[in-house]
């Protein structure tokens, strides 16, 4: 063969990326020898996700949850470069948070350059501080840095790189800049490691829930050989064995190294190097090692509150989550064979009030999408048992507010304490109510369900009133017996949370955790459980929900157990013998006769 066919025989090769990287790529090592470019363990994990995207969408967007010197800069940087020499008239993008993070990144750049073969090597039209272009390809690479205000405005690029994105002074502002001149982007990568709670975790969130064109990528540090540290001797090794899980200097909370261990299956060298970073770089502050080394996704986002519930225990459950059994939305099924059913559906009356008289039944519907989700298949015993107390609900009603908080429904089978229904998502108030009603049909009516009367929460529980929704109700003895306030029981049905109030369910539901008096499966509650906080004024509350808006925490699901746990706690025990020649009072069943005698009482 001719050398100009050998040639091109080669540049054919070089369009797999990793025989690119090892044969014309080199790198930096943090000795300072100069290396081919061969791709770690994480290296090549990440690289596998990229080209399944490539495969699938035509692009690769992610944003990178990471621990530190992984070298995702590293190959993110291979990659531009690849495609800048594999493709004519690119533009590529690389931000830093300072000058000196880019100017970092751009030398990793030039040193692919720079240490290329000549007879490989593009032309090179111009190369600056800010970029380097080739000339015959017309692609390019240009460095930035992250400021106060708007960047990047002026150009349109086919690929972004943004390093250490949490660490921008305005990293939404900057963001939204550049989405305009980046939007048909080829690649678009946003990487960093965490700092707190900023809209580097909430661009994660939203990439890990489906709800944005990225996809999320997060590793662990254990699922990185190197992060080991050997042992001097024997000797050290059973010290180290004996003294785990106790110094607290190493543990944020009680026996996490044995967590690790068991759980992660950390090796004692794995754990020997944590303890060594935790000392040499981390200021003996575990919390740090959890942001710049984490786990799990989760543990990367430092709260800056103080945790109301006992991590050990949250973490303990979520390792615990499994997936639904089954997820879907609830049908009505109505009697449409009725005359009076057709009458008033020609009549324009086909609300889910209006058709309630011809409710026959409620048809579990299967969706990947759908509000529900159970954790547990739904039994019932033979009516001779107490019926009206086998389920125990709670609800929390959505406050319309910018992070997109969801109205969540917990529901608890108080013969098992599995929680085994969550329903989750965004609808309006009026709907909301219907849902309720829904989940009640499906239950056989053997529950009762407390709904936040709060705000939104009213309008939710007049309209459960209407449909017969049997509620919790707050018992005011300013007469000596329970008293119903309106028509619509609104004053006294539900749970209204004040600051003090809240205390209360937050505190009953904290004693629930720690002595594991109910088992929750689903990961959504857990991971809340982390961010949820006390501030430094004693308020409880989603981190930074106050003081910033749009910030992705929540407590939804944590307000709707709450509210679940002290409906459970309220009810009358469920009793599995049979109650013969006994009179059974209780707030529920006279709550229940009484509503019996309202106008509007229905069926169903």
């Amino acid at each position: 063969m001719k050398d100009e066919e050998l040639m091109y025989a080669e540049i054919d090769r070089c369009k797999d990326f990793e025989y690119f990287a090892k044969e014309y790529l080199k790198i930096k090592t943090e000795s300072g020898d100069i290396i081919p470019f061969i791709l770690n363990s994480a290296q090549k994990r990440f690289y596998e996700k990229v080209k399944k995207s490539l495969k699938k969408k035509g692009k690769a967007w992610y944003v990178i949850c990471k621990p530190r010197q992984l070298g995702f800069s590293t190959i993110i940087q291979g990659i531009i470069y690849h495609y800048n020499f594999m493709n004519f008239n690119q533009k590529f993008l690389t931000m830093g948070h300072k000058s000196s993070a880019s100017s970092n990144l751009l030398d990793i750049y030039k040193r692919f350059y720079d240490k290329m073969p000549i007879p490989m090597q593009p032309v090179k039209l111009n190369s600056n501080e800010l970029k380097l272009k080739f000339k015959d390809r017309e692609s390019e690479n240009k460095v930035d840095t992250a400021s106060a205000g708007e960047v990047g405005h002026s150009d349109t690029y086919q690929g972004v790189h943004l390093t250490e994105y949490s660490r921008y002074p305005d990293p939404k502002l900057t963001y939204t800049g550049l989405a305009q001149c980046s939007k048909y982007a080829k690649y678009f990568f946003i990487e960093s490691t965490a700092n707190g709670f900023n809209d580097f975790r909430t661009k994660f969130i939203d990439a890990l829930e489906g709800n944005s064109d990225f996809e999320a990528f997060f590793i662990s540090w254990l699922e990185f050989p190197p992060y080991q540290k050997q042992f001097d001797s024997i000797d050290d090794k059973d010290r180290f064995l004996a003294e785990l899980g106790k110094d607290v200097i190493y543990n944020d909370y009680a026996n996490e190294e044995l967590i690790l261990r068991d759980k992660y299956n950390a090796t004692l060298e794995q754990l020997h190097w944590r303890r060594w970073v935790i000392d040499n770089t981390c200021v003996k502050d575990v919390r740090i090692f959890h942001q710049e080394y984490p786990t799990y996704w989760q543990e990367a986002f430092l709260s800056s509150g103080q945790p109301v519930f006992n991590v050990e225990i949250c973490e303990r459950n979520r390792l615990d989550s499994t997936e639904p059994v089954q997820q879907g939305n609830l049908v009505p099924i109505y009697n449409t064979a009725s005359e009076d059913y057709q009458k008033c559906v020609l009549q324009g009356k086909t609300s889910y009030y209006d058709l309630l008289p011809y409710l026959i039944d409620i048809k579990f519907e299967h969706s990947k999408i759908g509000y529900i989700k159970l954790f547990d298949d739904i039994k019932f015993e033979s009516k001779e048992f107490n019926e009206y107390n086998i389920f125990a609900g709670g609800a929390d009603v959505s406050e319309g507010l910018e992070q997109s908080d969801k109205s969540v429904i917990k529901v608890l089978d108080r013969r098992t304490n599995r929680v085994i229904l969550t329903w989750s998502g965004l609808i309006d108030y009026d709907l909301f109510a219907n849902e309720i009603h829904k989940i009640q049909v499906l239950l056989k009516h053997k529950w009762y369900i407390n709904i936040e009367a709060k705000v939104h929460g009213v309008a939710v529980i007049a309209d459960c009133f209407k449909l017969g929704v049997n509620m919790y109700f707050r018992e005011d003895f300013n007469k000596g017996f329970p008293e119903a306030k309106d028509a619509y029981g609104t004053k006294t049905s539900g749970g209204y949370v004040s600051d003090n109030s809240k205390n209360l369910l937050i505190s009953d539901l904290n004693k629930a955790i720690r002595e594991n008096a109910f088992i929750d499966r689903d990961v959504s509650f857990w991971n809340e459980c982390f961010t949820f906080v006390r501030d430094t004024r004693g308020r409880m509350g989603a981190e930074n929900k106050l003081t910033d808006p749009g910030v992705k925490c929540y407590d939804d699901a944590i307000m709707a157990q709450a509210m679940m746990w002290r409906c459970h706690l309220w009810m009358s025990p469920y009793r599995k013998e049979h109650i013969v020649n006994y009179n059974l009072v209780s707030y529920p069943h006279m709550h229940k006769n009484n509503r019996k005698l309202h106008d509007n009482s229905l069926k169903f």
